[in-house]
């Protein structure tokens, strides 16, 4: 197989060195062309000279350096582009050569079992992964020294040992049901579990991973049914109603079927009716303080929130009286 020569030695830095100094060259022309501009500019004003004949030779300045100086730059980029791309060129067919090198050594070569698969198959994965770098990722490539060819095992030599591709799959899927548990997502570990005892219904392993995800699953629910049970009790041994009654519909929505849910049932209905008292009590509070203040719109858009969401209240019947007062007052 017949390759494209190589080039000798790296890309040379010469075309670096004239983008920076066309780059320099074109910040020092804009600079120059617009400082002199505006010098020109600012003298003719300051002699009272408005007319487009006296400042038109400071704007000529100004554009003549912005353009020259935009123009030196462009060339700047132009210059350092094809030089990126010329070693990228030749990092590219420096490595396809080395990697055809090594696949036409391994054909040569008479079969002896794994290792010339192994030549031709990391050749190839090479090849692809070059392929598919961005240029950019090339480009960073080629400034590093190529890495030295491993020495051949000697006759001798047995090949490594590889891991079994089951024993594999398996530790890998273990660490992601471990990840799973870690952030308590165990409905989507279990599911993990289960695909992977399809695959593999003889494995041990697999079958005690499955029983370890439903073990610790249920450890978590139990300590959780537990946890809000108790936040239930403590928020209405200090009447803290209204807490008591999130606590209680989490414990519900989450684990209806539990014994502390079942327990939570029984006095639901009291913990509502108090957590509704305590909410009125407040904004009751609320709008008396609003009013003493003087906050008197506030304080009727709080009354008349109350009249809608508790008509049967007592203090529904009251507030319907005061509003038209505060109203007035308000006024």
């Amino acid at each position: 197989m017949t390759m494209p020569p190589k080039e000798s030695g790296a890309a040379s830095p010469t075309p670096t060195l004239l983008a920076a100094c066309l780059t320099g060259l074109s910040l020092l022309t804009a600079t120059v062309g617009i400082t002199f501009g505006m010098l020109v500019i600012i003298v003719a004003l300051e002699r009272n000279q408005f007319q487009l004949s006296q400042l038109w030779p400071g704007v000529a300045m100004i554009l003549f350096g912005a353009a020259v100086g935009a123009l030196l730059w462009a060339g700047a980029w132009i210059i350092q582009r094809l030089h990126d791309v010329s070693r990228v060129h030749h990092h590219m067919l420096r490595t396809l050569d080395r990697l055809v090198t090594q696949a036409d050594a391994a054909l040569r070569q008479p079969p002896t079992g794994s290792t010339d698969a192994g030549t031709l198959a990391q050749a190839l994965t090479e090849l692809r992964q070059i392929r598919a770098l961005p240029p950019k990722a090339i480009q960073d490539q080629a400034a590093e020294p190529p890495n030295p060819p491993a020495p051949e095992p000697a006759l001798h030599d047995h090949p490594p040992a590889t891991a079994a591709p089951q024993a594999h799959n398996i530790a890998g899927v273990k660490r992601r049901i471990e990840d799973l548990m870690s952030v308590e997502q165990f409905c989507r570990a279990e599911q993990v579990a289960q695909s992977l005892l399809t695959r593999y219904p003889h494995s041990p392993e697999v079958h005690g991973m499955l029983e370890t995800v439903r073990r610790e699953a249920g450890a978590f629910h139990a300590e959780q049914q537990s946890r809000l049970y108790n936040e239930i009790q403590r928020y209405t041994q200090a009447r803290q109603w209204r807490k008591a009654i999130e606590s209680a519909r989490r414990l519900l929505e989450k684990y209806p079927a539990s014994q502390e849910a079942q327990r939570i049932e029984a006095t639901l209905s009291t913990i509502e009716n108090n957590a509704k008292l305590e909410e009125i009590r407040d904004l009751r509070n609320r709008i008396r303080d609003l009013v003493a203040r003087k906050r008197f719109a506030e304080a009727i858009e709080i009354a008349q929130d109350v009249v809608i969401r508790f008509p049967d209240a007592k203090i529904a019947a009251e507030l319907r009286r005061q509003i038209p007062h505060m109203k007035r007052r308000s006024r």
